[in-house]
């Protein structure tokens, strides 16, 4: 009896010692890795300084690339990642001490530093175009006119993201989409053409796929406490108003 006894606590004691190994060899192959990117990429949702990764992860998905175009791609995103990094650190550090120097009344010092950022945003700016023109020299005539076409969906399809909109709502969109993204073709992130091109394309997506609820979903949502501050500040004047007379 006291044998059974033992060797039934020493079964317990090793399953004790065995199961977190067990379980971690039994995890799925590459949980681990995901977990490590998830770590190193930040919360949730957060792009990375630039958002080339997601791009290259499209391209490489969608534009049937070339070992060499991918090697190429993976270069290029390598060569700038490092330098948009510093370049976004340094602008937060600068933007840290800028808001120090306003709370502080030194406007001299907040005006130097607006400086220094501002010419930092030119950098970064110049940085981008420098890639993405790296990024067209090594894709061919179709596979540059099928990006331009993803991005636009992407970008699109993200702005109704709060209209929670169906497949085949969304089919739609990616209809309206294509030949919008020929003529966005050559047009800059600034230019008034692009503008109103993708105004009227909105404009279509709200009048012709999305249903009255999904309107009112994209209507501009009210900042939380904005409305109250303007009641306050009626009901103050309207105060001051019965005081006068």
């Amino acid at each position: 009896m006291n044998r059974c006894k033992w060797w039934l606590c020493g079964v317990a004691v090793l399953s004790l010692v065995l199961s977190p190994v067990l379980a971690q060899e039994g995890k799925a192959p590459g949980a681990e890795k995901k977990k490590q990117v998830r770590k190193e990429g930040g919360k949730k949702g957060q792009k990375p300084a630039g958002g080339m990764p997601g791009d290259l992860g499209m391209m490489a998905k969608e534009l049937d690339l070339t070992a060499e175009q991918t090697a190429k791609l993976e270069e290029v995103a390598k060569s700038y990642a490092a330098k948009l990094k510093e370049n976004a650190d340094k602008r937060k550090e600068l933007g840290g001490a800028r808001k120090e120097a306003v709370a502080a009344g030194n406007k001299e010092k907040a005006d130097s530093l607006s400086k220094e950022i501002k010419q930092l945003d030119a950098d970064r700016a110049k940085m981008l175009a420098e890639r993405e023109a790296a990024i067209m020299g090594i894709l061919n005539p179709q596979q540059k006119e099928q990006l331009q076409y993803l991005r636009l969906c992407r970008d699109v399809l993200g702005h109704y993201k709060r209209a929670k909109l169906t497949e085949e709502q969304t089919s739609k969109v990616k209809d309206l989409c294509k030949p919008v993204a020929k003529e966005l073709s050559g047009l800059g992130e600034k230019d008034k053409k692009r503008r109103e091109i993708l105004g009227e394309l909105h404009k279509k997506i709200s009048s012709e796929i999305l249903s009255d609820e999904q309107r009112e979903k994209m209507k501009p949502q009210p900042r939380e406490g904005k409305g109250e501050g303007k009641g306050k500040r009626e009901g103050k004047g309207k105060g001051k108003e019965g005081a006068g007379e």
